[in-house]
């Protein structure tokens, strides 16, 4: 649909169709994906692969951020009223494009069939391909059907919701008739997270109850339980924390992306619990805030300074005291880098030499 309707704005421009009915038409990549998204809930939803509160939390990341139409198909159907371009021929147009997908040659896609990427259950969890060239890329054939009437849909209007929060449920209204006001996306959002959350653990509860054991997140952590020592809880993200601990934050501002993707405040509110929090056992904590020093010369062991010295200038190293007065100069030499209790070092060309003035070195680094 993307490439289809880029050739349509282009139509449209040089027909001389109406400027806001153009503009109104035009999709970005995120917008169409956001629109592939709810078609392909659809999909799966006909396949009987997604239902309930799983298919209200995978089409209500999308409704829920549909409060101006950014993921409507009503503009661009405007824009092919005004072209005359007809349901048949969008249909036609579409399919010829999914057609060429390159994906196919991943599967054996037959005449009538087509691949998707589908879920299943919940957001998050692919549906699953007999085929492993499939499966590897999340993909699985579909009968062709099934994508022309989620595009027919589309072309009706039948997608253009946004979602509602009625009696504590997350309900899909057409946006025409039901628009939603602003600021009152936080609650949708905590309702959504909540749904999701809920499905992650019914599936790690299903998984236990079939003896399916989940590894440690981490080589760190599987060292920790080697040594016999448990491993550290994983912490939420902010927007998790802030948002499933307690009441949701009432927000200030009408932006509604801030109420379930707040990344300037996971940002801080990550940063405080960093500072806040108490450092693991056996672990050094996080230096301060100064995290680039030079390194001291009396410190730097010779072999250190002849290969900070290669590094930079493709030569032989100094040695002694004069390695020692290369690396004091100020803004000059090697610096050290110091991140979460480990430190590797930078070599910069000094000023003057042959790589920081571009001169070619009399002794080029070997291959």
């Amino acid at each position: 649909v993307e490439a289809w309707l880029a050739g349509a704005i282009d139509t449209a421009r040089a027909s001389g169709v109406a400027a806001d009915i153009v503009e109104a038409a035009v999709r970005n990549h995120g917008q169409c994906v956001g629109m592939a998204v709810v078609w392909a809930g659809a999909i799966a939803a006909e396949l009987g692969a997604l239902e309930g509160d799983g298919y209200v939390c995978h089409q209500g990341m999308v409704y829920l951020f549909n409060s101006f139409g950014g993921f409507s198909f009503g503009p661009v159907r405007a824009l092919c009223d005004a072209l005359g371009v007809s349901k048949p021929d969008f249909l036609r147009e579409v399919l010829a494009g999914v057609r060429l997908d390159n994906k196919r040659g991943y599967c054996e896609c037959g005449d009538d069939a087509s691949v998707d990427q589908l879920v299943t259950h919940r957001p998050g969890r692919m549906l699953g391909s007999e085929d492993p060239n499939a499966e590897v890329r999340y993909m699985v054939v579909v009968s062709e059907e099934l994508q022309r009437r989620a595009l027919e849909r589309a072309f009706e209007l039948e997608f253009d919701l946004v979602a509602h929060l009625d009696g504590g449920e997350i309900a899909f209204k057409p946006l025409a008739s039901h628009p939603r006001p602003l600021g009152v996306g936080a609650p949708i959002a905590a309702q959504v997270r909540k749904l999701i959350r809920a499905s992650c653990d019914a599936d790690a509860a299903a998984a236990a109850a079939e003896g399916i054991v989940c590894g440690p997140a981490s080589d760190e952590a599987a060292g920790d339980e080697a040594a016999g020592e448990a491993a550290p809880a994983p912490r939420r993200s902010a927007s998790e924390t802030m948002s499933l601990e307690g009441t949701p934050p009432s927000w200030s501002e009408d932006d509604e992306s801030a109420s379930l993707s707040p990344f300037s405040r996971a940002a801080t509110f990550e940063a405080e619990l960093c500072e806040t929090s108490e450092a693991r056992p056996g672990h050094a904590p996080p230096p301060p805030a100064a995290a680039l020093k030079p390194a001291s010369p009396a410190s730097k062991p010779a072999a250190a300074a002849k290969r900070d010295h290669d590094l930079a200038n493709g030569g032989a190293a100094p040695s002694g005291e004069e390695a020692a007065k290369q690396l004091a100069v100020p803004g000059e030499g090697s610096f050290e880098i110091r991140h979460s209790g480990r430190s590797m070092r930078a070599a910069r060309p000094r000023v003057g030499s042959a790589v920081a003035s571009g001169e070619a070195s009399a002794h080029p680094p070997a291959a």
